[in-house]
C-alpha cells in the first residue's frame, strides 16, 4: 500500500518509531540524551560509514568496551570513602581533644594532607563542615 500524503507517512513513522522504543524499554533498554563534541560526532559518523552500524549500538559497543577495561567507578568511590571516614575520625579526635577548628586546619595543612577536593588548602569553615556533616562513627 502507497501511502499517499507526506502526514500520513509521518504518522506510520511515529507510530514504527513508538513500537519500536516500547519493545525496546520492556526488553529492559534506558533511553538517554546526550550531547557529543564536534570530535567526538566525527568519531561517530566515521564508525558508522564504517561499520553501517545505528548510532545507538555503536555508542553502547563503546561503553561496553569502556567498561571492561576500566576498574569499577565504585571501587574508586569506595576507597574514597574510606578515606574520608579515616579523615574525619581523625579531625573529630583533634576536635575531642580540644582543638579548635582553625588549630585542626593549621594541622592538615603543615602535615600536607590533602584536602578531599585534592587541591587548595584545609580552611577551619571545611574542617567544622565534615565535623558536622561528615559520615557518623
Amino acid at each position: 500500500m502507497k501511502l499517499k500524503t507526506i502526514a500520513q507517512r509521518r504518522k506510520t513513522d511515529r507510530e514504527r518509531l513508538k513500537r519500536w522504543r516500547n519493545k525496546k524499554l520492556a526488553e529492559g533498554n534506558k533511553q538517554i540524551q546526550l550531547m557529543l563534541t564536534p570530535e567526538a560526532h566525527e568519531i561517530l559518523k566515521r564508525e558508522k560509514h564504517l561499520t553501517g552500524e545505528p548510532y545507538v549500538q555503536i555508542i553502547n559497543r563503546a561503553i561496553v568496551a569502556i567498561g571492561k577495561d576500566l576498574p569499577s567507578i565504585s571501587d574508586e568511590i569506595e576507597e574514597r570513602s574510606f578515606k574520608q571516614q579515616k579523615m574525619i575520625r581523625r579531625l573529630r579526635k583533634l576536635r575531642s581533644e580540644g582543638m579548635s577548628y582553625s588549630e585542626i586546619a593549621q594541622t592538615f595543612n603543615n602535615a600536607g594532607i590533602e584536602t578531599f577536593k585534592g587541591f587548595g588548602k584545609w580552611r577551619s569553615e571545611s574542617v567544622r563542615y565534615w565535623d558536622r556533616k561528615g559520615p557518623a562513627e
